[in-house]
């Protein structure tokens, strides 16, 4: 019998290439237009049954995207949040499982990141407001939920991924501004000095993560998504222009 699994967040990047690999799932994924979380148009469309419920809607992008519209990212997020929760609690549902983002973790932890130290101290300025509202979603799901998870992702890159300016994260925008070089045959011109070390995951390995947990019953707590080693944006950038065969500079 095939599971029936509703999605927030259906047009994203992760749930276009989580849905991609299991077709016999009875996927429920309504576009914003469908049902929007924000202003809560079409949530009653919804079924008030499911075997799993997987969390994913959200605004956000990448760093041009969150310096410009911090409004949206709070007020939507908390919207978002809101009524997600509003619904679940409302209804049966087997299993939840929330999206959540290495963005949650405090800026000054260093090494690697374990779960406990979630909360335990101010995000980065430029991606505070995206974490927060996971760190609420975190809060929210040990307080009302009783079958659940929340997946910690690291910044993840593969197939359908967001390549315009405001909306690319990290390997995504690396990989456009390399290449656009390479066509027009002049300097790439990257933010920050290049030494900040980021932990990067291809999406099918999320994916198949994600596919493991839909078939288990929650840990209920967060859980780290990531290939646990990190790499510095200089490197990365390096490894990109090897691979894409640009010859000219990077300046920083």
């Amino acid at each position: 019998m095939a599971l029936d699994i509703i999605v927030t967040g259906g047009s994203g990047f992760l749930i276009k290439n989580l849905m991609n690999t299991h077709p016999h799932y009875n996927w429920i994924a309504p576009t914003s237009k469908q049902v929007n979380w924000v202003t809560g148009d079409g949530i009653d469309t919804l079924p008030k049954h499911s075997d799993v419920v997987i969390h994913a809607a959200a605004s956000n992008g990448g760093l041009v995207y969150c310096q410009n519209n911090a409004r949206d990212i709070i007020f939507n997020n908390a919207m978002i949040n809101a009524r997600l929760f509003d619904w679940l609690t409302d209804h049966e549902h087997g299993k939840a499982i929330m999206i959540g983002s290495g963005c949650s973790y405090p800026s000054k932890v260093t090494g690697k990141f374990t779960e406990d130290q979630l909360g335990a101290g101010r995000m980065h300025s430029s991606v505070e407001a995206y974490g927060m509202s996971k760190l609420w979603a975190l809060s929210s799901s040990e307080k009302l939920l009783h079958n659940w998870e929340q997946l910690v992702l690291a910044n993840m890159f593969g197939p359908h991924d967001h390549t315009s300016h405001e909306r690319s994260h990290l390997v995504g925008a690396l990989t456009v501004k390399i290449m656009r070089a390479k066509k027009e045959n002049t300097d790439v011109q990257l933010l920050g000095t290049g030494i900040a070390i980021r932990d990067i995951i291809y999406i099918a390995d999320v994916v198949d993560v994600i596919n493991n947990r839909i078939n288990h019953t929650g840990t209920n707590r967060a859980v780290n998504v990531s290939n646990g080693e990190g790499i510095s944006v200089r490197e990365l950038a390096m490894l990109i222009s090897d691979i894409a065969g640009y010859k000219g500079r990077i300046l920083w």
